[in-house]
């Protein structure tokens, strides 16, 4: 069998023998498809990268370490030619030469494909993570976590802003992404929290309120295009609960009488590992006779255990993003009432919690209504907020009177 060619890298004397190129560009051997080892000659020691193909006709580089040219190597920063070898095909396979590495380095990709799993596991929307997926670059899906910079993830952000999103939504996707990296490489949450930092000035008081004409106007046009859609829409418009939450409804959660009500789930929003649990638990929202006489003509002749709601085929609403399901039907009834093209189902859930501040609900009651907090009232709702609490206090004020003629008492001696 022919020796194998002695590479011009091999050895320190070697690679010094090398002449400095123009910008220091380093030199690049091949080792197989799609990765290549780079060494760039300086005036001091001389340094490793690895170039790697990401599978969509790009390429990503990264360094990997000091070559030993002046030091000994340590299998750590200062690299020899084989263990630089060994770490670039590590990086870009996962696996040593020899055996497979059970500590390999995750790549993005397949860190969002655990997180999606994960997400699933503990009940919680697997839509979260195809998300952040669909603003991602080929080029960064491929990229081992281990590689990945600050600089990349601001660039990443940047970018997703310049595509016309609001910083509010950016900012939601960046801590879905944010939680899935700190998942698997909590040891780098450094770099994920400078590199994905919070956008400022993105929280606004919600635009997206109207009066109770109009939400009534909202429910009428729905019922009338169909009754499954309009009872959907009479549930979000008189309770202000997510739609994922209706969709969670079941008959057994629907109380008839002179006090009727729905017992509504948890959202289990906020993160944490019990989102499970969390969606067990129920918290009581009145409704009205009208609302209760329609949901129960519904529910007529069906186990307590099946949905409350269902579409218009008799199939239950899409169990992770019920929005899906309404989209088309919303366009057409916000188009039909006059509202702006842009407006969402979230309008029901906005007005909601604004007609319980200005009719002189505590923000306390309204939140655990609504279930969300009192500071996300305040953060989303102050303008409000500070309009009815205006007006209460304006009441308790000492009015000036008009000077009255003083009333003269004699003392008798």
């Amino acid at each position: 069998m022919p020796r194998k060619a002695r590479s011009s890298f091999e050895t320190a004397s070697a690679r010094l023998k090398l002449p400095i190129k123009e910008n220091k560009k380093p030199y690049w051997e091949r080792l197989g498809p799609g990765l290549s080892l780079g060494y760039r000659r300086n005036d001091h020691a001389g340094s490793w990268s690895i170039r790697a193909a990401d599978g969509a006709g790009g390429e990503w580089l990264k360094r990997i370490g000091t070559a030993d040219d002046y030091e000994t190597a340590n299998s750590k920063d200062v690299l020899n030619y084989e263990q630089a070898v060994a770490e670039a095909r590590r990086l870009y396979r996962g696996k040593s030469d020899t055996e497979h590495d059970p500590s390999k380095p995750l790549t993005l990709d397949e860190a969002l494909k655990l997180y999606e799993a994960d997400l699933a596991a503990r009940s919680a929307l697997t839509f979260n993570a195809r998300l952040v997926r669909h603003h991602l670059t080929p080029t960064l899906l491929s990229k081992p976590l281990a590689l990945i910079t600050a600089a990349e993830l601001k660039a990443w952000r940047d970018r997703v802003l310049a595509k016309g999103l609001q910083p509010s939504s950016v900012n939601r996707i960046r801590n879905v992404f944010r939680a899935a990296l700190e998942l698997f490489a909590p040891s780098r949450s450094h770099i994920w929290k400078e590199g994905l930092e919070r956008l400022p000035n993105s929280t606004r008081a919600r635009r997206a309120i109207f009066p109770d004409d109009v939400i009534r106007s909202l429910v009428a046009e729905a019922y009338i295009k169909n009754s499954a859609f309009g009872l959907l829409c009479d549930v979000l418009a008189a309770t202000g609960m997510r739609a994922i939450q209706a969709q969670r409804l079941r008959v057994e959660d629907l109380t008839v009488g002179d006090r009727p009500r729905l017992m509504v789930s948890k959202a289990a929003k906020g993160g944490g590992r019990n989102r499970a649990e969390k969606k067990l638990q129920r918290f009581p929202v009145p409704i009205t006779p009208a609302l209760c006489t329609n949901l129960n003509a519904a529910a007529k002749g069906r186990p307590d255990h099946a949905p409350l709601l269902l579409k218009a085929d008799g199939a239950p609403w899409n169990e992770y993003d019920p929005h899906r399901d309404y989209r088309r039907d919303f366009i057409e009834l916000v188009r039909a009432v006059g509202l702006p093209a842009d407006s969402t189902a979230y309008l029901f859930r906005h007005s909601s919690i604004v007609r319980g501040l200005l009719r002189g609900l505590h923000t306390k009651l309204v939140a655990d209504l609504h279930d969300t907090s009192e500071q996300m009232i305040r953060q989303h709702y102050g303008k409000f907020v500070i309009e009815y609490t205006d007006e209460i206090a304006r009441a308790a004020l000492l009015h000036d009177e008009p000077p009255a003629r003083a009333k003269v008492i004699h003392i008798g001696r």
